[in-house]
């Protein structure tokens, strides 16, 4: 539901690794991470997008936080190492 509707309105996405709750600061597990890159001229509908998502998935005990900008860095590929 959130990569549906905010997919069709950024230019790239990128997942992110998810973090425990020591690392997020936060009381609750994270289950979603991803950066989103957005134009700026779709900044508002993207801002609105979140604001519906965070109103809707509320009902079930979910939270929605955005943050950012973040840096592009946050869309390069991941080199893994053996």
């Amino acid at each position: 539901m959130v990569d549906d509707r905010l997919d069709a309105i950024s230019t790239d996405v990128s997942e992110l690794k998810l973090l425990s709750r020591q690392a997020s600061g936060e009381d609750i597990d994270m289950i979603f991470n991803q950066a989103f890159l957005v134009n700026t001229s779709k900044m508002d509908v993207f801002h609105q997008n979140v604001e519906n998502i965070k109103q809707q998935i509320h009902v079930s005990g979910a939270v929605l936080k955005q943050s950012g900008p973040w840096p592009p860095y946050s869309f390069c590929p991941r080199i893994e190492f053996k």
